[in-house]
């Protein structure tokens, strides 16, 4: 399976929401991209050499298509300039990889249930039940691209975050790049 370096990775799915969000709104948000280095005695690896399998990709793109809509949504594609750009952070510590992502689109009012399968946080949005671009689902609008997103972090033995923050949201996807992980264990409660 072919592996791309994680700023390099990052960029791709960045210019990659970037265009999805042209498309289907006329423009996009500026987006600011930090690496986060651990300063100090604490050993990290730069997230520069951290390989990863594309398919990493997936959650980033599900994060930022939610955070550039969001903006979108909160002051029309014509005013984006009147909003903080989208912040991208991204490192590695200890052999877990991080890519956190906060917007000012206006924020939830319930983190958690943007988790929760068909449980969609915009009530004045209706689902489409039409492909949108090669990125899309049948579903779009129903609530399934952040919990695939959060399925995505836990098969990587990692975790999908969601925070309010003032005025908006902040995103953070976990991920183990060792390699010595196992797979997710089943959480399925049995009777």
């Amino acid at each position: 399976m072919p592996t791309a370096e994680l700023s390099s990775l990052l960029q791709h799915v960045i210019d990659d929401s970037r265009a999805f969000c042209r498309e289907k709104f006329g423009d996009s948000p500026e987006i600011r991209v930090a690496e986060i280095r651990v300063a100090g005695g604490e050993a990290s690896t730069p997230a520069d050499s951290v390989m990863l399998a594309p398919f990493v990709a997936f959650p980033v793109h599900e994060i930022l298509k939610n955070a550039m809509g969001a903006h979108v949504r909160r002051v029309g594609a014509d005013k984006l300039d009147q909003l903080a750009p989208i912040e991208v952070r991204h490192g590695v510590r200890a052999g877990v990889a991080f890519v956190g992502v906060s917007d000012y689109g206006g924020g939830l009012t319930e983190p958690s249930h943007a988790l929760r399968f068909l449980q969609t946080t915009n009530k004045e949005r209706e689902a489409t039940y039409t492909y949108s671009r090669a990125f899309g689902s049948a579903f779009e609008g129903l609530g399934v691209g952040l919990p695939l997103a959060a399925l995505h972090a836990r098969y990587l033995n990692g975790k999908l975050f969601l925070n309010a923050v003032p005025n908006g949201v902040h995103a953070a996807f976990t991920f183990d790049v060792t390699g010595n992980s196992r797979e997710p264990e089943d959480e399925t409660p049995t009777d």
